[in-house]
């Protein structure tokens, strides 16, 4: 699969996300009304979940194009991915997509700053428990007073941004701003296709 080019017209448009950040964005949809994915949606699947690397670079490129229409978002001073939820030794895909994006952007990133521990239910009913799980800020010293663009792939409970907010702020930063590349519409997948997304099913 190709990922798709980007289309300024649909990048400078977005989805608002609101949440305990300060700005946040999805740059498209990830299903369409039939629960079917869209073409980024399906791109952005394909690269974390089926190991597609590949795809890394188109990917990134909608990142940038996305960043530069954006004044809000291209004047952070600090790209930070948002750890996967999956331990896979040989393939880090939030660490890759977004060390692309700064060497396009020519924004800095922080690397494995984020620590995830626990359990975070980003798609599920249950939403976010601090009690069960979270993520802490190993280098607070790194984001300290800094505007912070915080990325992750699909959005849907907001549990996993919300976590990641949580330990940045705590950290020092100055501001965050989260951006994802595909919003799930909850109202038109059932149960089923809830499970199947947290598996990383087809």
């Amino acid at each position: 699969m190709t990922a798709p080019r980007h289309d300024p017209r649909n990048v400078l448009a977005g989805i608002a996300l609101n949440g305990d950040w300060d700005k946040g964005y999805a740059i498209h949809s990830y299903n369409q009304p039939d629960g079917a994915r869209t073409l980024l949606g399906e791109a952005i699947y394909r690269y974390q979940y089926r190991k597609q690397w590949y795809l890394v670079d188109s990917l990134a490129r909608w990142a940038q194009a996305f960043i530069m229409a954006t004044p809000e978002v291209s004047n952070v001073d600090l790209l930070v991915p948002v750890p996967s939820s999956r331990v896979l030794s040989d393939y880090d895909p939030s660490s890759l997509l977004v060390d692309w994006i700064s060497q396009l952007t020519n924004i800095p990133r922080a690397i494995g700053i984020l620590n995830r521990y626990g359990l975070i239910s980003e798609y599920s009913e249950r939403g976010l428990d601090f009690a069960r799980g979270g993520m802490t800020v190993l280098s607070p010293d790194a984001i300290k007073d800094k505007n912070v663009l915080v990325i992750d792939g699909i959005y849907c409970s907001g549990s996993t941004l919300q976590a990641a907010s949580k330990a940045l702020r705590k950290a020092g930063c100055k501001s965050i701003t989260a951006l994802v590349y595909t919003k799930i519409d909850r109202q038109s997948l059932d149960s089923y296709g809830f499970a199947q997304y947290d598996q990383g099913g087809d």
